[in-house]
């Protein structure tokens, strides 16, 4: 099983098309969480042969960093999305440098507040560079 949206279509760009697809995966489709982001990230990828969509060693990684919003039924970022909510996006990374930093315009905010330490080691060296071990 892959999972993909049509977007750009004949309407334009869905917002959070892919969200909304592994939320309804997780939520009406019986599959857990972490079952239906492998189903949207690491199914698609290998059915495409692309190298990417695979937390592992070596491996390019981008990530998010999110977490339920308010009025969200579930309590953790996992149970959020088993309960078909959207997530509040507060960090996105790409290549390893932050392009969302606090709060992503396209989802509400998430329900705790969310800080990247610049200088911490694990989570950057206070000049844009984000290389956690």
């Amino acid at each position: 099983m892959t999972l993909g949206t049509d977007t750009p279509g004949g309407t334009g760009v869905v917002p959070r098309g892919m969200l909304r697809n592994i939320c309804y995966l997780s939520s009406v489709c019986d599959l857990t969480p972490g079952e239906a982001i492998a189903v949207a990230s690491g199914n698609t990828a290998l059915a495409h042969g692309l190298d990417v969509g695979f937390l592992r060693e070596g491996a390019p990684a981008d990530f998010l960093i999110c977490g339920p919003v308010e009025g969200s039924a579930g309590t953790t970022l996992a149970d959020a999305i088993a309960h078909g909510d959207l997530p509040g996006i507060s960090y996105a990374f790409i290549d390893g440098k932050p392009v969302v930093s606090g709060r992503s315009e396209q989802t509400p905010p998430s329900r705790y507040t969310i800080r990247l330490e610049a200088g911490c080691p694990c989570h950057g060296d206070g000049a844009g560079r984000f290389n956690c071990n």
